[in-house]
């Protein structure tokens, strides 16, 4: 079992940063441990919705931490569009179309703000 990143105490500002990247690196990492236990059971909603989970914590991620003088956020690593179309793709394969709408919009959301 790897090590957990820390979650950040209930009295950071929620304007800090600092704290909203710790707390996606947080979710990240649960998301990455919890990811192998679904694919190694074969938990197909679960799988779906650990990569869905990625993906938005990897698209907060971009939108927090843009470099310095940036004028938009850069766009999110490749691996984020991974997620994103295999958590949607996993979504329908599981039959959950009461989840598939999270999905959906985290696809606009991330068009929206990141399109050439």
């Amino acid at each position: 079992m790897r090590h957990r990143a820390p979650i950040p105490p209930r009295d950071a500002s929620p304007l800090d940063p600092s704290a909203l990247l710790a707390a996606c690196d947080s979710v990240t990492a649960r998301a990455e441990e919890a990811l192998p236990i679904a694919k190694q059971n074969n938990w197909i909603l679960d799988i779906a919705l650990n990569r869905l989970t990625l993906a938005r914590a990897g698209l907060y991620r971009a939108l927090l931490a843009p470099p310095a003088g940036a004028q938009r956020p850069p766009s999110p690593p490749p691996a984020v569009e991974a997620h994103l179309t295999a958590a949607v793709d996993g979504l329908r394969k599981a039959g959950r179309m009461d989840y598939l709408p999270r999905g959906l919009l985290t696809q606009v959301l991330r068009l929206a703000l990141f399109r050439g």
